[in-house]
């Protein structure tokens, strides 16, 4: 199996452990103690529920890449999530902010 194979399980079975696995890393971050770091756990979820409203019934079960069906509140919930974990180092350094853009959606036009 390569790495873009889907996976033999049922996409169901694999939701629900990655549901674990996140609240392994919640669980572990909690006793931690640092905000930020559990702030993770919120990022791990989010995918979960943005790959689950992906799948459509009609469509052969593959992980979707490219067809990742996200609304703007899931925007949204991602920009706070990563708010939270950095702070305002993309506010008070407009190139940190650019430099992230930039790598993260290409460059604009």
């Amino acid at each position: 199996m390569t790495t873009s194979d889907p996976p033999a399980e049922s996409p169901e079975a694999i939701f629900l452990a990655m549901e674990r696995a996140a609240d392994d890393f919640y669980r572990a971050a909690q006793r931690i103690g640092v905000h930020p770091f559990l702030e993770f756990t919120g990022l791990m979820r989010e995918y979960i529920t943005i790959l689950r409203a992906s799948l459509r019934p009609e469509e052969p079960f593959a992980w979707p890449g490219d067809r990742v069906r996200m609304e703007t509140f899931h925007a949204q919930y991602l920009a706070e999530k990563l708010d939270c974990i950095y702070g305002n180092a993309f506010e008070a350094r407009p190139e940190l902010r650019a430099v992230f853009v930039e790598a993260f959606l290409g460059r604009t036009p």
